[in-house]
Order: structure tokens, then C-alpha cells, then sequence
């Protein structure tokens, strides 16, 4: 059931993520042949408009005031840790069940038909008249009943979907290989920040969503992404300005699988 559940999840997260992605690949079209963006639009994705995956890599490198080679200093990482917070997925916040089961009643089209069983019922009583009004009364119990499964299921999904919420803590890399003052460490995943320089191979998961600057053959599975089962290719060259980051070639993940090959990146965003 719960494996159920998770895909249940990886479903919705991939309807999100090609919705993100169809909205994005319109704002780089419109930048593209010299349209006027909304601020709103531009603020709301800001990240993927940052051109991490159309820039060389010693760009990226003094944007992010890291070292390819070294990587960042202690001191520096710890600074960003403390000003960025840890690389985890913050828990969402839920209402108690009980909130759930009578929101569940009033979400979707329940409105409509509680207004429509209101009506009918009034219809019933005080202003039918027997023996015609009874079939008004039986119209009013049949809403109520439709009324009343309808926010059992939604109900039922709501729960499903927050014990998907927490099996995606199972998709997070446990550990990972990051440079740090010119050594290679293995640290928690939580402990990364943006300017990190981390390693991956085959059979390891993405720790957090990285522009890869070199790759051996590497591939990742973005299934849980975008749907697709064929493995991506990673390359380290910079694309096309019209790709949006969202499909880029050069962009890892947080959560994806490495499925072949390896590859070092620079941590571009950390958490949520």
C-alpha cells in the first residue's frame, strides 16, 4: 500500500514538475524574441532563469564563489549553512484529521451541492406542497448522500497523499561525496549548500539539484520527475540560451537516481 501510495505521489509531483516546465519554456521563448516578462512571472522563477545551465562553468564557479578544484573552505560552507538553513525538504504543514475530514466536505464541487441541496430541500419544505414534494425530499437525501462519498474519498486521498509526503524522505540521498578545502569527504546530504562541489556515481541518489561540470558517461533516471523511464544523458558543456533549466542536459535533480556512469557538479539550490 504505501508503495501505492508513493507513486500515487510521483504522479502529482510530475504533473507539477512538466506544468513548472511548460510555464517556464513559455517565459524563454517570450525572453527569447524580446517580450516584456511580468515581475511577478520573473520572481517566480527566478532559480530556473538564473542561466546555471547556459553559463561555463568558471562562470558559475565565481557566482557561487567556489573553487572546482578545492572546493569551498570550512568556514565558508558553515556560514552558508547557517544563512541558508540545511539541504531537507521542510515538513509541510498539516491539519489534524479531524480538520481534514469536515474540509473534505466543502472542496471541489460539495459547494454546488450543498447551495443545490438547500434549494431542494426548501422546495420540500416550507414551500412544497404533498404530494409532489416528496420527490423533492427524495432529490434533497440523494445530494446529501452524493455529497457525503464524495468528501469520504477526499478525505481518503488526502490522508494517502501525506503518507506520500513522507515516503519522499525515502527518494533523498543518505550520504554524499562533497569537496571541501581540497579534500574529498562524505558528509549528510542535509550539510550541503549552494557552491558545493559533489561527486556522484552509478547507484547513488542526487543529494541536491546540481549543474554537472564534468561527467563520465553519467545518466540519471528523472522518471520521478518527468515521467519518462529512458535515462538522461548528462553533459558538462553549457546549452542553448532558448532550453529552459527544467530540461537542460546539464542539470541534476535532487532525488533523482544515478543509473550510469559518475560526475561532479556544482550545488545550484539546496532544500525546498
Amino acid at each position: 500500500e504505501d508503495n501505492i501510495t508513493a507513486l500515487k505521489y510521483e504522479s502529482s509531483l510530475v504533473i507539477d514538475f512538466n506544468n513548472r516546465n511548460q510555464e517556464l519554456t513559455d517565459i524563454v521563448r517570450r525572453i527569447t524574441n524580446g517580450a516584456i516578462i511580468e515581475p511577478k512571472d520573473m520572481a517566480h522563477f527566478s532559480h530556473e532563469l538564473g542561466n546555471f545551465h547556459t553559463s561555463n562553468v568558471s562562470k558559475i564557479a565565481a557566482f557561487f564563489m567556489t573553487d572546482i578544484t578545492i572546493g569551498l573552505s570550512k568556514r565558508v560552507a558553515e556560514r552558508k549553512l547557517a544563512e541558508n538553513g540545511p539541504n531537507v525538504l521542510p515538513p509541510s504543514k498539516e491539519n489534524p484529521l479531524w480538520v481534514k475530514f469536515l474540509l473534505s466536505f466543502t472542496s471541489g464541487f460539495s459547494p454546488l451541492l450543498w447551495i443545490a441541496f438547500v434549494f431542494v430541500f426548501l422546495s420540500y419544505k416550507p414551500f412544497g406542497t404533498p404530494p409532489s414534494n416528496i420527490y423533492n425530499l427524495a432529490l434533497a437525501m440523494a445530494l446529501i448522500l452524493v455529497i457525503f462519498i464524495s468528501g469520504i474519498f477526499t478525505f481518503y486521498q488526502e490522508v494517502q497523499t501525506s503518507k506520500a509526503l513522507a515516503s519522499f524522505k525515502t527518494m533523498v540521498a543518505t550520504t554524499c561525496m562533497v569537496i571541501r578545502d581540497g579534500r574529498t569527504i562524505t558528509i549528510d546530504p542535509a550539510h550541503l549548500v549552494v557552491g558545493d562541489i559533489v561527486s556522484i556515481e552509478t547507484g547513488a541518489k542526487v543529494p541536491a539539484d546540481m549543474r554537472i561540470i564534468s561527467s563520465s558517461d553519467l545518466k540519471i533516471d528523472k522518471s520521478m520527475l518527468t515521467g519518462e523511464n529512458e535515462p538522461i544523458k548528462l553533459i558538462a558543456d553549457p546549452v542553448d540560451s532558448i532550453v529552459p533549466l527544467l530540461e537542460s542536459s546539464n542539470i541534476a535533480f535532487m532525488g533523482c537516481n544515478v543509473v550510469e556512469g559518475d560526475g561532479v557538479g556544482i550545488v545550484i539550490a539546496t532544500g525546498n
